[in-house]
C-alpha cells in the first residue's frame, strides 16, 4: 500500500498536510476565549463580555457559586483557571477557566481578612486586604498549591497592586501609593503622597509602556498620570464615577471601570481620548481582567497555507516536465 500515487510528489502531500495544520491552528485560535471578566459584588457573580466587541455573554460564575460573596479582585492563574477574592467570606476561590464551574477554596485562613485585589507574579499569588490595624498586609501564596508564604507587604487598605521592575507599588485607599522591594518586601518610600496632583482615595494602578503610572482617584472620579519619579503629569481621564479597575485591553487600548455605574470605558492608549462605553453590567463592579489574544485574520492565515501549497505544486510540475 502506497501513501501517495506515482504522479503525486511528497512536497504536494506535505503542503496539503501543512495547510490543514495551519487551518486547524487558526480554528483553535479563533475559538479560544478572548473575553473580559468583571466582578459584580452586588450580584455575587463574575460577568463575562466579548473581549473585542463588549457584547454581554452572561454570567461566567453564577450567583454565590462556591460561596462567592461580594467578589473583589479577579485574575487568571498560571493553570488557566480564574481566581476571585470573596471579600465577605475571607477566601480566594478558584473556578474552571473554561466553564466557570467552582473548583475549590484556593486560599483562606492565616489572618486573611477582607481580601481585595489579586495578582499573579513569578509563580506567586499576591492578595491585598482592605484592612488595617496590623492586618493590612499584602499576603503572598504559592500560585500552584495555595500554600501561605508570608505577610509580604505592610500597607493598610491595599487596593491597587502593580509590579514595576524590581519593586511593587501598592495604593492605600486612605493614603497614597507606597513602594516596596520585590526582593524582600521592604518598604522603600511613599512613591506618590496622598493629595499629590489632587489624588484622593487611590485604587487601581497601571504602568504604561513609557514608564508612566496611571492611578485611579476614586475620591475625585479621575485617573491621574505620574512620571517614573512619581511627579504628577496631569489627569489622563476625567468624568468617571468612582473609578476602580484599569487594564490594557486585547486591542491595545486603555480600559477604565466606574464602580458606581458598573461600566467599563475604552480610551485611546496614547491620547487618553474617550472612545466608547465598552461594557455595562449596571451597579456595581469592582475589578476586571481581560484574557485571550488577538485573533488573526482568517484570510491571512489561509493565504499562508495556499502559498506553501502553490510552491510545492510548482516544484512538482517542474520535475514532471524535466
Amino acid at each position: 500500500m502506497t501513501l501517495f500515487s506515482r504522479n503525486q510528489s511528497l512536497g504536494t502531500v506535505f503542503a496539503g498536510w501543512l495547510t490543514a495544520i495551519v487551518l486547524a491552528g487558526w480554528a483553535s485560535i479563533a475559538t479560544a476565549q478572548s473575553d473580559l471578566l468583571i466582578t459584580a459584588p452586588n450580584d455575587n457573580t463574575i460577568e463575562r463580555f466579548d473581549g473585542f466587541t463588549g457584547e454581554y455573554l452572561g454570567s461566567f460564575v453564577s450567583a454565590g457559586s462556591g460561596g462567592l460573596s461580594r467578589p473583589g479582585g479577579v485574575a487568571v492563574g498560571p493553570d488557566g483557571n480564574v481566581y476571585v477574592t470573596s471579600i465577605s467570606t475571607n477566601r480566594v476561590l478558584r473556578y474552571n477557566g473554561t466553564t466557570g464551574a467552582f473548583v475549590d477554596v484556593f486560599a483562606e485562613g492565616n489572618g486573611l481578612n477582607s481580601p481585595n485585589n489579586i495578582l499573579f507574579h513569578n509563580n506567586q499569588m499576591f492578595v491585598g486586604q482592605f484592612n488595617s490595624g496590623g492586618n493590612g498586609f499584602v499576603k503572598r501564596y504559592d500560585a500552584n498549591t495555595g500554600a501561605f508564604i508570608d505577610n509580604f507587604l505592610d500597607v493598610d487598605f491595599a487596593d491597587g497592586i502593580e509590579f514595576v521592575g524590581d519593586t511593587v507599588l501598592v495604593s492605600n485607599f486612605f493614603g497614597g501609593v507606597n513602594r516596596f522591594s520585590l526582593d524582600d518586601g521592604a518598604f522603600i518610600d511613599e512613591f506618590i503622597a496622598s493629595g499629590e496632583g489632587g489624588l484622593l482615595n487611590p485604587t487601581a494602578l497601571l504602568e504604561l509602556a513609557n514608564g508612566d503610572l496611571l492611578v485611579s482617584s476614586y475620591g475625585t472620579n479621575e485617573v491621574k498620570r505620574y512620571g517614573i519619579d512619581g511627579t504628577y503629569l496631569g489627569d489622563a481621564i476625567t468624568g468617571l464615577a468612582r473609578p476602580e479597575g484599569l487594564a490594557i485591553g486585547l486591542d491595545g487600548n486603555l480600559y477604565a471601570g466606574s464602580y458606581a455605574l458598573g461600566i467599563v470605558n475604552r480610551y485611546d492608549i496614547d491620547t487618553f481620548a474617550f472612545q466608547n462605553e465598552f461594557a455595562n453590567h449596571g451597579p456595581v463592579t469592582n475589578f476586571f481582567t481581560f484574557r485571550g489574544a488577538a485573533v488573526p485574520e482568517p484570510t491571512a492565515t489561509l493565504m499562508v497555507g495556499l502559498v506553501i501549497a502553490g510552491i510545492a505544486a510548482r516544484r512538482r510540475r517542474k520535475r514532471i516536465l524535466a
